[in-house]
């Protein structure tokens, strides 16, 4: 019994992470503040709207960013999976609160003027570092230097 766990435990996938400090053009730096706002942005109305549900006691929606894509048309210049992944973060910060009100208390609206990042997903080798040249590139956006 104890052969067969180990044995499904060698052939789990790796997640890794990692952090870089870039020097981004100044195309680039409008294109990460577009992101971190459409990332604020999209946060603030998915919380708002199961805030006001949860208020009303009603059933809590499961919204996607994609719905705002028609509505809201900045949308599409920045990457799909940095907003995907604010939908995902959003659901496991208000399951954490349900689970556990004590240690966990509603989620807040993110600040301009907090820590700005955004998480994406690698998928087809859409994230790529280079270390001989420095370069480092993400998804829908050219080439950054980096400091490797």
């Amino acid at each position: 019994m104890n052969l067969v766990y180990l044995r499904s435990m060698r052939h789990k996938p790796t997640l890794k992470a990692y952090k870089y400090r870039i020097y981004p053009t100044d195309a680039q730096v409008v294109f990460f503040a577009k992101t971190f706002g459409c990332c604020r942005f999209v946060w603030k109305k998915m919380l708002d709207k199961k805030l006001q549900a949860y208020k009303k006691k009603e059933r809590i929606p499961q919204d996607t960013p994609a719905k705002y894509k028609d509505e809201f048309p900045f949308h599409k210049e920045v990457d799909s999976f940095a907003l995907c992944n604010v939908q995902l973060q959003l659901e496991k910060a208000f399951k954490d609160h349900f689970r556990n009100r004590k240690q966990f208390k509603l989620p807040k609206l993110k600040k301009k003027r907090d820590k700005q990042s955004y998480t994406t997903n690698n998928v087809n080798n859409s994230i790529r570092v280079y270390f001989e040249k420095g370069l480092l590139y993400l998804p829908k956006i050219r080439e950054a230097s980096n400091s490797c």
